[in-house]
Formats: C-alpha cells, structure tokens, sequence
C-alpha cells in the first residue's frame, strides 16, 4: 500500500471519528439543556407548592385510606343453574377418554379401524424422523435448535456458539468500517 494511500485512510478515520465525536457532543448538549429543563420544572412545581398556587396531592398511602367508603351496590339473585348432562358414551357403554386412549380399544367412530393412541404415536415418529428423535419431542426440538445454530454461525465459523459467533461478527464490521 502507498503512503498517499496510508495518509489518505488515514484522514478518513480521523474525519469519521471527528464526526463520531461532534454527535456525541451534540447528544451531550442535548442531554445537558433536558436536565436544566428538568430541574427549572422542579423548582417551578417546588415553588408553586411553597407559594401555595397549586394544592399538594395526598400521600398514596393516605389517599384511599382516608376517604369514607361507599355503600355497597345490593346483589342481583342468583340464576338458577341448569341441570347436567350425562356423560357422552359410545354405543359399546365405554366412555370416549378410554376408548380413545385406554386399553387400545378401538373407537367406532373412527374409520378404518385406526387406533388413537397407535396413530399418534405413528404421528410422533413421522415428525421427529429427520432429527433421529424416534418420538421424542422434546429430544427433536432440541437437535432442530442446534441445527438452527450451526447454520446461522456458519459464515463465522462459530460452531453453533452464539457468543463467539456475535464477537466475529463486531469484529468483521469494525474491520470493515476502518477500512473505508
């Protein structure tokens, strides 16, 4: 690299940083010029308080303490309740829950003869199939995670650590906005 190029990147730092530095002074002024504005705010209300142009709110401890209670609105008369229903059952006398899922009784309402309880397990090794889970959710969702992980840290070589993968990350956008 040529030394016009050194002195040229440079001055470009410097006047990047320059910049950096008047917004930080301006959001400084700002700050500074909130606060005087504050604190005239508070001294405007601590006067008026003094002088006796605006009356002091209660304390919260005795705001509700201290006034009178209401009278209590009287209560409506109860609904009369409706009578329950039985229970509904399969033509077979088994209630629904069991037949669903106790005793792998088959339910008469289902087509073809598909078990509930089969099915589901069925169902549960169809989705954790990619992941080797064999019906484990919670055992899938864990390894779909750190799949997840290995391919947005991939750019970074990062291994699925999320820490190093956000520090290499700060680290190539600092290096590229020196470089500008």
């Amino acid at each position: 690299m040529s030394m016009r190029e050194q002195e040229r990147r440079k001055r470009r730092a410097i006047s990047r940083a320059d910049g950096v530095k008047k917004r930080l002074n301006g959001r400084m002024r700002e700050a500074e010029l909130l606060a005087k504005e504050a604190k005239r705010r508070a001294e405007e209300v601590k006067r008026r308080i003094e002088v006796g142009d605006v009356e002091p709110r209660p304390l919260p401890s005795l705001r509700e303490d201290s006034m009178p209670s209401m009278e209590s609105s009287r209560s409506m008369p109860s609904m009369e309740s409706s009578p329950s229903m039985a229970s509904a059952e399969l033509s077979s006398g088994v209630p629904l829950e069991e037949a669903a899922y106790g005793g792998g009784e088959m339910g008469e309402d289902m087509p073809l003869g598909i078990e509930p309880r089969r099915a589901h397990e069925d169902l549960g090794r169809r989705i954790t199939e990619d992941t080797g889970a064999e019906g484990d959710v919670h055992l899938h969702a864990e390894r779909k995670a750190d799949e997840m992980k290995s391919q947005m840290t991939e750019d970074t070589d990062a291994g699925g650590d999320m820490k190093l993968h956000a520090d290499r990350k700060a680290e190539r956008m600092a290096a590229e906005m020196l470089e500008e």
